[in-house]
């Protein structure tokens, strides 16, 4: 299954919302999950998890200082929100050795 976006049948409406549907073994093999917005992407659920398990404290400097991302990316990562495509793709470059 690919990640998607549900769309209504209206011309005029815009996607309702994005639907996450990966197996598991897909999303460890990848780390990102690509929406069909071409600049945005998921980080993996067990990405966050060990990332948040090297974090001292949940400030925007320790964030920053730690990942080099924003706590309003941070933040968004843990609630399951997508990100900016580029971000995550840089984000997981830095982080490759916590993993």
């Amino acid at each position: 299954m690919n990640i998607g976006m549900e769309v209504s049948n209206t011309k005029d409406t815009q996607p309702d919302r994005f639907v996450k549907s990966m197996s598991a073994s897909s999303r460890k093999a990848a780390g990102i999950l690509h929406t069909d917005a071409p600049n945005l992407s998921y980080v993996n659920d067990w990405v966050v998890e060990k990332l948040s398990s090297h974090l001292r404290v949940k400030t925007a400097e320790c964030v920053m200082d730690t990942f080099g991302i924003s706590i309003n990316t941070w933040n968004k990562m843990i609630k399951g929100v997508p990100i900016r495509r580029s971000v995550a793709e840089r984000l997981l470059d830095r982080v490759a050795h916590y993993l």
